[in-house]
């Protein structure tokens, strides 16, 4: 089982292998919801401010091709604009697709208050109760758990170009969000080689089609193009970028 102490630093919260959770002698951050829309809007969404960026399929998405992603406005710049996106089969939401969910979250040192009330459990940093000193809270608009995360193209990928997050069956299907912040599915871009031109794939698809086994592939390859118009070649190549950092997160308290 998890333990709490009390000793001079404040509180300490161990996971059953004895890792920390919580320690009040750090400054370390939970996260809470900045902001979002959590109902499909009607159109392609522009990439909202924050530090990081979570989206998510409709409620109830049953399907084995939900793709979330971000996608340049232009097929021919990377300067253009980016917007978040969610596809089944191919077909882009201007087609008729029901669209994206996405929050914004932030980290909750300097950035929450103590509630003072009906919170449950609230924890501090080493500075104690006051404004900006909240490293941990049990509000529901704060329940935010990471599931797995690493890089866009790591050794979990070799060999295939994605890799597959199996999500716990104590986890809401609605409330699984990805982070799309490093995400961009683009292309191709006239002229960025002097060999051809690429079409670059950092994104998320859902399978959520079975009830009993549920995952979230993370693809991070691209292609190469070719012709009039530019046909994407058969083979596509893996992408590795460590700068690019993906993430599987259970929101609460958002549906």
């Amino acid at each position: 089982m998890g333990g709490i102490q009390n000793m001079s630093y404040g509180i300490e919260l161990l996971n059953k292998s004895g890792g920390i959770i919580i320690d009040s002698s750090d400054n370390l951050a939970a996260f809470y919801i900045n902001s979002g829309i959590i109902s499909p809007t009607t159109a392609p969404v522009a990439v909202p401010s924050g530090r990081f960026v979570l989206a998510a399929p409709p409620v109830s998405f049953t399907g084995n091709d939900g793709l979330v992603t971000k996608k340049s406005t232009s097929t021919s710049s990377w300067a253009s604009t980016k917007k978040l996106y969610f596809e089944t089969q191919g077909s882009p939401p201007s087609s008729g697709n029901v669209q994206i969910r996405y929050l914004s979250i932030e980290p909750t040192v300097d950035n929450i208050n103590p509630a003072g009330s009906g919170y449950g459990i609230e924890v501090y940093n080493s500075d104690g109760p006051g404004n900006g000193n909240v490293i941990f809270s049990s509000q529901t608009n704060l329940g935010i758990g990471i599931i797995a995360m690493g890089t866009f193209g790591d050794t979990n990928h070799f060999g295939n170009g994605y890799f597959d997050v199996d999500i716990p069956s104590e986890v809401s299907s609605n409330n699984v969000f990805v982070l799309v912040s490093n995400t961009l599915s683009a292309g191709p871009n006239y002229n960025i080689t002097p060999f051809g031109n690429v079409m670059f794939h950092y994104e998320y698809v859902y399978n959520f089609s079975n009830s009993n086994d549920r995952f979230v592939r993370i693809y991070s390859y691209h292609v190469f193009v070719g012709g009039i118009p530019p046909v994407p070649s058969m083979q596509p190549v893996l992408r590795n970028d460590p700068t690019r950092i993906w993430a599987v997160f259970n929101i609460q308290g958002v549906i």
